[in-house]
């Protein structure tokens, strides 16, 4: 799944579909859902980039009836909220919530979560209650994420929390 990330990243997306197409397969006959889980995702995402949101969604949707099945709830959180980013990116708010939530509520229930990859899911719920126009709950969640961003040392995601947080109306805070 290495060389198939590498080629998306290098503008190959068939050649990473057909490696992520034959890691699905592998996985399959070998029943190992956290395999099936991750290509299934990755498979999505470059389904998504190529504009082919309705195999996307089937795919991570998919990805996460695995990541289920597999029990490992990092993986389900990460493929919930990779699920949930979807669905919000392609305006379907009413699916979203329930993803973006559960993968948040996975995330921080587990003890010892890198502060970068709970920033992440809680960016994600950010952006989401900001588009509904909830910029009370985003505020909140935007501020939890500049203090997890900053523990992180990922400056490029401080000043977006800055911005986002300067861009959304006081009135609501």
């Amino acid at each position: 799944m290495e060389q198939a990330w590498a080629d998306r990243r290098h503008g190959r997306s068939h050649h990473a579909r057909q490696k992520l197409d034959e890691a699905v397969a592998v996985a399959r006959r070998s029943e190992n859902q956290r395999e099936l889980a991750a290509a299934l995702g990755k498979l999505a995402q470059v389904e998504q980039e190529a504009g082919d949101s309705d195999k996307a969604r089937l795919l991570f949707e998919e990805a996460v009836a695995a990541a289920r099945e597999e029990g490992e709830p990092m993986m389900l959180a990460y493929t919930l909220r990779h699920l949930g980013d979807f669905y919000r990116r392609t305006g379907r708010l009413k699916e979203a919530e329930p993803s973006l939530g559960e993968a948040l509520s996975l995330y921080r229930g587990h003890t010892g979560i890198a502060p970068l990859v709970l920033a992440n899911a809680v960016r994600s719920m950010a952006v989401f209650q900001e588009e509904r126009g909830l910029s009370g709950q985003s505020a909140r969640l935007w501020e939890e994420a500049l203090g997890l961003y900053r523990s992180a040392d990922v400056q490029e995601a401080v000043e977006e929390c800055r911005a986002r947080l300067s861009a959304l109306p006081d009135s609501d805070r």
